[in-house]
């Protein structure tokens, strides 16, 4: 039965009319033609919507609200001509990073191109036995955009010195800087980030706001960190010095920075 049916229908369509297979395979291939057409509109179609898609997209990923690196928490004085309160970290829920960079022995040509390169907003804390000499080094990176703040006359260990001792290092200090850079310092960062109870009113005597000292400092191309913290967060002070370390120990800093997505802030503008 399998077969006879075979048969017949086999035979059936050798029967047809040569007309009739004309007609029957030009309908077939004018119906695959309809259906091409159709599929390359409808993909064409699809890819056009989505251009505005991808567009809008590409918009707004782009487009954004600058990040204003403005403070959003100001500290000031906790006696204001009285005592100089001691800072290591900002509050800030700013993306923002501050580095403060001590001392002023090293004078070396490639830091001073780095800084007129990038233009940062970093805080040097000078010694003036340093600096004394090489001013125009330093005025060369005050022109820039650097800000020139108190390290001391000559670098003492001022727990050991008496508070008039104290006074005479960082008020002398302060007076000198103001005829060498033109400004008087706002900010002093103590020698070995030691201090006392003289040092509090002393500083604030000498016209400054803050003693400043760090969550992090930067030595021989390595970050280091206050016990328990293995980052830098924001509004974290880092502490690092101007030596012949210098272009390795900016880009440790700088790389962490960046891997935290942080900006170098203007400390200044933080402490009023």
């Amino acid at each position: 039965m399998r077969v006879e049916v075979r048969g017949v229908q086999s035979q059936s369509w050798r029967g047809l009319s040569p007309l009739l297979y004309v007609i029957v395979f030009s309908l077939l291939g004018l119906a695959f033609s309809v259906s091409t057409y159709l599929s390359s509109q409808h993909i064409l179609l699809s890819e056009q919507s989505l251009v505005p898609k991808i567009q809008a997209e590409a918009v707004n990923s782009t487009w954004h609200e600058p990040l204003p690196l403005l403070p959003d928490i100001v500290i000031t004085s906790i006696k204001p001509g009285i005592s100089a309160p001691v800072v290591s970290h900002i509050p800030t829920n700013q993306p923002v990073v501050f580095l403060g960079i001590d001392d002023g022995w090293d004078h070396l040509p490639e830091a001073k191109e780095w800084f007129a390169a990038t233009q940062l907003p970093i805080s040097f804390f000078l010694t003036h036995d340093a600096v004394k000499g090489n001013q125009q080094y330093f005025r060369d990176l005050q022109s820039g955009g650097l800000n020139i703040q108190n390290h001391t006359v000559n670098h003492p260990h001022l727990p050991d010195l008496t508070r008039d001792q104290q006074k005479a290092e960082i008020c002398g200090a302060s007076n000198q800087f103001a005829a060498d850079y033109g400004k008087q310092p706002t900010l002093f960062r103590p020698p070995y980030g030691q201090y006392n109870e003289d040092t509090y009113s002393v500083v604030a005597e000498c016209g400054m706001k803050a003693i400043v000292t760090w969550m992090a400092y930067v030595e021989d191309g390595k970050m280091h960190y206050h016990k328990g913290v293995d980052k830098l967060n924001p509004g974290d002070i880092v502490l690092m010095h101007l030596k012949g370390s210098f272009m390795q120990d900016i880009q440790v800093f700088m790389d962490e920075a960046n891997k935290q997505g942080l900006t170098v802030a203007n400390l200044e503008d933080w402490l009023k």
